[in-house]
Order: C-alpha cells, then structure tokens, then sequence
C-alpha cells in the first residue's frame, strides 16, 4: 500500500484510534488506583547496649530484638501521619518487612565492666551490695562464647575488643602496623578450662562466672613490647 493510501486511511480512523488510546490510558488509571501501594523506606539503627559480662552472649540478641521496634505505633503512626494512610499502626505493621543486610555486625564494640569490689562489701544482703565484678580476666572468654555459638565471626569479636575502642577513643593501641605500640596477646581460642575464682589474679574475687566452662585462654600479654604475662 502506498504512503498516501496510508495517510487516508489514517485520517479516517482517527476518532477510533484516539478512543481506544484514551480508554487504555483510564484502565491504567483505574488499576493504578485500585492496587495497593507500596512504600521502601532505608533507615539505620543505633543501639547502644550495657551489659554485664555475666549475661554472656545474651546482648548479641538483644541488639537484633530492637529490629521490632520499626512494627511499634512509635514509628508507625508518624509515617501513617506524613503519607495520609488510612490504617491503623497494628494493621500496618502486618505489612511491614524488617531486614538487615548479611554482613550488619551488631555488636561494634565489647568492654569488660571490670569493677572488683572488696569482699565484705559484697556479703551483705543484696540491695546493699556494691555493684560490679572482676571482668578483665574472662571478657575474652565470655566473647568467645558468642564466636563458638557462631553468632559472631573471630576477627568482628577480635575488633570490638581491641582496634574499633582504639579507634573511637583516638589511640594508637589495638592494631598490627608499624610504629603501633607493640600491645599484644597469643591465645588459644579453643582450650577448654573451668572459672576458679581463687586463681585469678584479681584480689577480688567475685565473678558471675564461678565454675563455668569457658573456651579459650590467653597464653601470653605484651605491653609495649615487654612481656607482662605468661
């Protein structure tokens, strides 16, 4: 057919061309309407957690028990006000996904709480007892817990004990680099061991974990260069 037969057969069936255009645009509409929509949303969550070293690897789950947080009217009902949704916080949480990425470490840094606390003031009746144990000895015990049960790998546990607190309070401790202050430990992850408070080394020997079986022992403490333990 030649190019003008085209054009007249065009000018012909406009009407009906621009009917059927219009009507898909409106199904599109109307479908556009009547699905629900949904919304992505990004966000980061901050956790700062204190815990005692005798909650051993309870705080790891902790951390992630926060993630139910974004599924509380607290978040929810802000974002019900801002989008003009027409539900409830309960009916919106049933339609929300939480997840983490894979590599999210939750646990960023770990510390002892290491607080001795003379004997007599610890024999008196509980609300009158000092706060606090002896933690130094057994925080690379304890973490290991937390390695074993694989809810953390060992260079994340060996970060959080040693180069990310250096980091955050600007030392150059708690890194392998020449020039660094040659601090350093040689341990045995796996060496197994059980908790006698009469041999630790603290004068204070009140510890949550009297005759618990602990995985792991240092063998030797450098300080500066020198050994100071082994």
């Amino acid at each position: 057919m030649a190019f003008t037969s085209h054009l007249n057969s065009a000018r012909w069936h406009w009407p009906t061309a621009a009917s059927i255009a219009a009507a898909c645009v409106a199904a599109a509409c109307v479908i556009g309407v009547a699905l629900p929509r949904t919304y992505r949303a990004e966000t980061q969550l901050y956790v700062t957690v204190q815990a005692d070293p005798g909650q051993g690897g309870s705080t790891q789950q902790r951390i992630g028990s926060y993630q139910e947080l974004l599924r509380t009217p607290v978040v929810l009902q802000p974002v019900i006000d801002v989008l003009g949704l027409r539900t409830t916080p309960a009916e919106l949480a049933d339609h929300v996904e939480v997840t983490s990425p894979s590599e999210t470490t939750l646990l960023d840094v770990i510390v002892s709480d290491h607080d001795p606390q003379d004997v007599e003031t610890k024999r008196l009746p509980f609300a009158e007892a000092e706060f606090g144990a002896v933690g130094l000895e057994t925080m690379l015990s304890a973490g290991l817990r937390l390695v074993h049960s694989g809810d953390l790998t060992l260079p994340v546990l060996l970060r959080a004990m040693s180069s990310r607190p250096a980091e955050i309070l600007g030392l150059p401790q708690g890194r392998l680099a020449v020039g660094a202050p040659a601090d350093l430990i040689r341990f045995d992850p796996d060496e197994p061991y059980v908790v006698d408070p009469e041999k630790l080394h603290s004068r204070c020997k009140n510890t949550p974990f009297d005759e618990a079986r602990m995985q792991g022992r240092v063998k030797m403490t450098l300080v500066a260069g020198a050994v100071a333990y082994e």
